[in-house]
């Protein structure tokens, strides 16, 4: 896929494209009737697909200023790094971040900041890649800096209960035991 680049001076961001899925309507909203669906499917019809799922994009961004190389969120990533939010959430969609990371021209190893802009399930994805039943930091020459509050709002038993899977375990509690977490 090609990548949309935005250059501000001298910062460059280029968009890159983890996954896409089909979130049927009357699931994510179910007090909204199917009617009240009809003015967006008529003016953002690209928005949807077959008329009652909405196009729902999960994009990470890359973000190039003079010396650093910063990456904002990890998205869905793939069954083998969050294995409960692919594989259940999203139907198996897999996420292509490193695969995009790559056709921009760059390698885990490149980036030196991984900015989660908040620690929802759907942006830390690719935080850890799983070696041998072990997780280790994808980006393995990063600092990872997330918010201090979404760390004591989903570092609960709660959250891996609510969602039946131990997302939050697979990939945001490791990067504080490996030392690379910054809240």
């Amino acid at each position: 896929m090609p990548h949309s680049t935005l250059t501000v001076g001298k910062v460059e961001i280029t968009v890159l494209h983890d996954a896409e899925v089909a979130s049927p309507v009357d699931q994510s909203f179910p007090d909204a009737p199917a009617e009240a669906w009809e003015p967006y499917l008529k003016r953002y019809p690209d928005a949807f697909i077959g008329g009652d799922s909405r196009r729902t994009h999960f994009e990470c961004y890359l973000v190039r200023s003079l010396d650093r190389t910063l990456l904002v969120d990890t998205g869905l990533g793939t069954s083998q790094t969050n294995p409960g939010t692919v594989d259940q959430m999203f139907g198996g969609t897999q996420g292509n971040l490193l695969a995009e990371l790559q056709s921009a021209g760059y390698q885990p190893g490149d980036i030196d900041t991984v900015f989660l802009t908040h620690l929802h399930l759907d942006h830390v994805g690719w935080n850890m890649t799983q070696s041998g039943g072990l997780g280790e930091p994808t980006f393995s020459n990063a600092r990872y800096i997330g918010n201090e509050a979404d760390w004591a709002a989903f570092n609960t038993p709660k959250d891996s209960e609510i969602f039946g899977f131990p997302w939050w375990e697979d990939t945001v509690a490791p990067l504080k035991k490996a030392g690379v977490l910054d809240l």
